[in-house]
């Protein structure tokens, strides 16, 4: 065996046991955490290949959770009593809807005391600004004991919103728990103005 071959079969051998080692490598090779919790507390998402992040909620809450609940005033307090307590309360949620708002944006607290309290009907708060609080976790319970199936306590603002000419997504792919994607214009947007991002259902 000449020279020449010996120098190919050394190479040709140290290319396999590289590429077996860049294998075994690999296959051991743990991907890396889609959550990695911080020793302060704080949570880090890892995104996959696609840019997808698992969904963060924690802007969900007042003010983005940024700030601290602020303590509302109680304005009426709903005493427990036998019987449907649908009129009762939704009688001090309408009223404390007609107070101002305060520098907070409450108008005030509608208290439910401890004990039960049987809802024939619906509830609803269509004002900003009013809270509907109980007395502890496990110490106000509200008992739908309606045959129907609207819910319970509904939220509703006023239908007032005023929709202008919108702009088509023009990225190919929107991650999961994406926070910014691209526009085909940007002429009909201002800065401050709220908006909807349209995603139709569809079959596929």
């Amino acid at each position: 065996m000449n020279t020449r071959n010996i120098v190919y079969r050394s190479i040709f051998i140290a290319a396999l046991l590289s590429s077996c080692f860049t294998f075994a490598q690999t296959k051991n090779q743990r991907p890396p955490s889609p959550l990695i919790v911080q020793p302060n507390g704080q949570l880090v998402y890892t995104p996959d290949a696609l840019g997808n992040r698992i969904p963060d909620f924690s802007y969900a809450g007042y003010m983005a959770g940024e700030k601290m609940i602020p303590t509302v005033s109680i304005k009426v307090v709903v005493p427990v009593a036998s019987g449907d307590a649908t009129l009762r309360i939704q009688s001090a949620l309408d009223y404390v809807g007609t107070l101002p708002l305060d520098k907070n944006g409450f108008r005030g607290v509608v208290l439910l005391q401890k004990g039960t309290y049987k809802v024939d009907g619906q509830l609803k708060i269509d004002k900003s600004g009013v809270v509907l609080r109980g007395s502890g976790v496990t110490q106000t319970f509200l008992i739908g004991t309606g045959t129907d199936r609207q819910t319970l306590v509904r939220v509703a603002g006023l239908s007032n919103k005023i929709l202008s000419t919108g702009a088509p997504i023009t990225d190919a792919y929107v991650p999961v728990n994406a926070n910014k994607f691209s526009v085909a214009s940007t002429n009909s947007f201002k800065e401050g103005d709220h908006v909807i991002v349209h995603h139709p259902s569809t079959l596929k």
